[in-house]
Formats: C-alpha cells, sequence, structure tokens
C-alpha cells in the first residue's frame, strides 16, 4: 500500500467498527422493547458450569465453600416466576467468580492461599424478570448493573473507533466526500 492508501483504509476500518457497534446497541435496545412485561422470580438453583465436570447444578448455597477453589467455573441462576397464574423458568446470563491469590514467602518455605468471592446472587434471592406478553416464556433475567457496564463499553469504544477513523481521513486529507469545498489545512 502506498502512503494515502494505508491511512484510508484504517479510516474506513476504525469508522466501520465503531459504527457497527453503535448499530448493534441500537438494535439491542429496539428488540428489548419486546420484553415489556415484568415480574418478580425467585432463584430457584445455580447451574453451574465447567469445562472438566461439566453443566451440573448447586444445590447448596452459592456461599459455600468449593472442594477445589482453584478450579474455574461459570455459574447461571434459574429463576422461577408466574404470570396470570402460569408458572415459568428462565436461565439467567453467566457469572464467573472471582478469586484472589495470595502467596507469602517466608525464607525457603511459600504457602498459597486463595479466596473465592461469593456470587452476586444466591437461592431464594428475588430478583427481576422482563419477559414477552405475547410469550411470556420468552423472558430475560434483568442485571441493571451489567447492561449499563455493557453500554458504557459499546457506547465508548465505537464513539472512539469512529473518531480515530475521523481523524486518519482527516490527516490524510480524505475528507473530500464532505463537498467540494473541503479542503485540509
Amino acid at each position: 500500500m502506498d502512503g494515502a492508501t494505508f491511512p484510508f483504509v484504517a479510516g474506513c476500518i476504525f469508522f466501520g467498527v465503531g459504527a457497527l457497534l453503535i448499530l448493534s446497541l441500537l438494535q439491542y435496545l429496539v428488540q428489548r422493547t419486546r420484553w415489556r412485561g415484568r415480574a418478580i422470580g425467585t432463584i430457584v438453583s445455580i447451574e453451574r458450569l465447567s469445562a472438566t465436570e461439566g453443566q451440573g447444578t448447586v444445590s447448596a448455597s452459592a456461599d459455600a465453600a468449593e472442594t477445589n477453589p482453584a478450579a474455574s467455573g461459570y455459574y447461571r441462576p434459574v429463576v422461577a416466576y408466574t404470570v396470570e397464574g402460569h408458572p415459568y423458568q428462565v436461565q439467567g446470563p453467566y457469572s464467573m467468580r472471582s478469586s484472589t491469590t495470595q502467596i507469602t514467602s517466608v525464607g525457603d518455605t511459600a504457602t498459597t492461599q486463595i479466596r473465592v468471592d461469593p456470587l452476586p446472587y444466591d437461592t431464594g434471592q428475588t430478583v427481576s424478570i422482563r419477559y414477552d406478553p405475547a410469550v411470556p416464556a420468552n423472558a430475560i433475567v434483568v442485571d441493571r448493573q451489567r447492561e449499563l457496564t455493557v453500554f458504557a463499553l459499546q457506547i465508548f469504544c465505537g464513539l472512539m473507533s469512529m473518531i480515530i477513523g475521523l481523524l486518519a481521513f482527516y490527516v490524510n486529507g480524505n475528507l473530500a466526500w464532505l463537498g467540494p469545498d473541503w479542503q485540509p489545512r
């Protein structure tokens, strides 16, 4: 690529990725409007997915000590809710327990202590549910903190990518598509 082509291609890529991030967020927001029904559900169990052990159900409390805290796993709540007297169940999003490993060294002896943080939910806890009024079995578990984090990151990354793309166009003088009077400074 010559000197004028590379910034143009880079600008197109950055601008395109940013536009896709923003458009996918808008699509999610429009799609989310179909879940207008609201209900309160109760977590009846917590499913655990592990690459080594397969899928299982955690029957004890989510805060109970694990037999192998070093083994990573993904957890999701199974929530029961009722709409117009009909019971339904929905699975929430996967979460991962964060852990902290502390290594203490005294002379030639080292000890390792692994502390596993509790899950943000437990059996018996109530959570918000949004469902499709036409098909109440089609539902999602509302996690406001996760949604806000994803929205903020997606908007930030999308806008930054679009700005970097426009800057690449500007620096290279490829903004002639703005109009016949546009001239680089």
